[in-house]
């Protein structure tokens, strides 16, 4: 049965997975924001390129939706200059389960940076880098925020500390369906600052609303 997965880095993305140094050997190959896809042998590593097709409707941060584009070689790296975020998510068909490394350690679950209208936040990611349990028998198609809403499809968000991220991966064998594809998206989480004004456009929002709202009562 032919999977797909979706990784998403947001600072808000194997059979054997190579240790990768933390090092300016790797240069950056990822652009924040941007939904990418991979793929993935059964069992084996997580891939650059295509197996099947890109995913689709993946959220951003902080609120819309993107498709994804072919993912470079692996490993991913993104320089950051605060901490982030990597969600990942199994799309398609349901029933398989990753583990993700960053520099070559396995990667500690953080909150989903996608709570924007309509965005599905994804399933907790899981201590030792795993992705959350799947189970089989649900299908979405390529539709990445559909995945993340649907708890049979794994997935999971990880912590994107400052400095070089070298993101690596791995299908665990005990849960294959694959060979199959795989998304991600790697996008900055803001400073408080920035978190304050974000919410203040938002609320800005609301009261021009109401204010339009009580005029149209007054008009009648």
């Amino acid at each position: 049965m032919t999977t797909s997965h979706v990784v998403t880095a947001a600072i808000v993305a194997g059979a054997i997975v190579s240790v990768v140094a933390p090092s300016a050997a790797f240069a950056d190959n990822l652009v924040l924001n941007q939904w990418y896809g991979g793929q993935f042998s059964s069992p084996g590593p997580l891939t650059g390129g295509v197996y099947t097709s890109l995913g689709t409707d993946g959220p951003t941060f902080p609120t819309g939706f993107a498709n994804a584009v072919a993912a470079p070689a692996s490993p991913w790296v993104i320089s950051l200059t605060h901490p982030g975020t990597l969600t990942v998510t199994d799309v398609q068909a349901s029933g398989d389960q990753f583990e993700l490394f960053d520099n070559g350690v396995a990667m500690t679950p953080a909150a989903s940076p996608f709570t924007g209208p309509g965005q599905n936040p994804g399933q907790s990611g899981q201590a030792g880098g795993f992705t959350s349990a799947s189970t089989v028998g649900a299908y979405v198609g390529a539709d990445i925020n559909a995945a993340l809403g649907n708890k049979s499809f794994s997935s999971g968000t990880f912590y994107l500390s400052p400095g070089a991220n070298a993101i690596t991966g791995k299908l665990l064998a005990a849960n294959t369906q694959g060979p199959g594809d795989f998304d991600f998206v790697a996008a900055s989480v803001p400073e408080p600052s920035t978190w304050a004004m974000i919410l203040l456009g938002f609320a800005g929002f609301g009261v021009a609303g109401y204010r339009k709202s009580r005029a149209r009562i007054s008009i009648a």
